[in-house]
């Protein structure tokens, strides 16, 4: 089956929520990512799915806007991203509940999402 990628915040904000809720790691521990990665900030509420509208609002200001597409975001890139914050990211720098939204558009920027939305539109004018 076609994965074809997420197309709204919601879906979005249902990826991120299983690195809050559902994801482990370790596997095996019954600890999730948001628990194991920022410890103090999730006792605090942080929760990667409150990250959802500003990481939507990237992925659509940078996505390709082509009339008659409709906007697929990749599930290597949202990984990605939560990797970036997970791996590049610490308690100190999420205030109270939530991470700053430079610290969101910066791990979106290491995934390269802009570089591959070009090729896809690049892509998809050259099939017209």
């Amino acid at each position: 089956m076609r994965y074809s990628g997420n197309h709204s915040v919601s879906e979005l904000d249902t990826v991120l929520s299983a690195y809050d809720a559902r994801m482990e790691w370790p596997q095996g521990t019954g600890t999730t990512y948001t628990q194991f990665f920022f410890r103090e900030s999730f006792d605090d509420g942080f929760r990667f799915k409150n990250c959802a509208p500003t990481m939507w609002e990237c992925f659509k200001e940078w996505g390709y806007k082509k009339k008659g597409h409709n906007l697929e975001v990749p599930m290597q890139h949202i990984a990605r991203a939560v990797e970036y914050m997970c791996r590049m990211v610490s308690d100190r720098d999420v205030g109270s509940d939530r991470m700053k939204d430079e610290t969101i558009v910066e791990a979106i920027r290491s995934t390269e999402y802009q570089a591959h939305m070009q090729a896809v539109s690049f892509a998809l004018q050259d099939n017209e």
